[in-house]
């Protein structure tokens, strides 16, 4: 919880400190669900690798844009089953979540801008360790019409990271490097309604340890405008 604290206060001062965006009236509001359906793949030096079984991660999402074309939003995740690896003779279970915050300017032609805090916690069961990947990000999303009701979008986000592992025995940390791309197609059902339909594709590598973890698989958000 004072992960999830210390990000809203964050994100409420990067508002503050936006110049007169936070006077400015509020041009629309929205907030609706997120699902993404993905696998996790742990790839170490050499041949040695993991794959995870399939999990969704469900969740919630909100964007509030400004007049002066300043907009905040935040989004959480959390598995709504472990991930589980096959270890030999045993498994691995590993439940998982996420938050995003981020603020950001959209152009007028339909570029997005934006910066902000990642936290992503990952909780092993058997092993009952814990590991937390945050840190600050950096991201761009272009969005095309092709219709009144049909858009496509893509988005491209860089975090570096600051990874930390507790375990009973001993803790460890290292430094990582993040990417992560989205793109699908968005449909506006009505006025106030519009779903989108994605893929996304997420890796962490840490600078020490050179292991390499990829989440990637489709997207699903339903929105509604207030």
């Amino acid at each position: 919880m004072k992960h999830i604290a210390s990000g809203v206060v964050a994100l409420l001062f990067l508002l503050s400190a936006s110049g007169p965006a936070h006077a400015q009236e509020v041009v629309e509001a929205s907030t609706g669900f997120k699902t993404w359906i993905n696998s996790w793949k742990s790839e170490q030096p050499g041949p040695e690798s993991m794959k995870s079984s399939t999990i969704a991660l469900v969740g919630w999402a909100a964007e509030v844009e400004f007049s002066s074309s300043v907009f905040a939003d935040a989004s959480y995740l959390m598995s709504a089953s472990d991930y589980r690896f096959d270890q030999g003779a045993g498994t691995a279970d590993v439940k998982h979540q996420n938050y995003i915050l981020a603020i950001g300017y959209r152009f007028k032609h339909r570029v997005d801008v934006f910066t902000g805090f990642k936290n992503s916690q990952f909780w092993e069961r058997l092993a009952k360790s814990k590991t937390t990947v945050s840190g600050p990000l950096l991201g761009v999303q272009g969005t095309a019409p092709l219709n009144d009701a049909y858009s496509l979008f893509v988005k491209l986000t860089y975090f570096p990271l600051s990874t930390k592992k507790t375990a009973a025995e001993a803790g460890e940390k290292e430094t990582a490097r993040g990417r992560s791309a989205e793109a699908g197609v968005r449909y506006a059902f009505t006025k106030r309604t519009f779903g989108a339909l994605g893929y996304r594709y997420e890796t962490i590598e840490g600078t020490k340890t050179r292991v390499e973890d990829t989440f990637a698989g489709p997207t699903i958000d339903v929105m509604f405008y207030f």
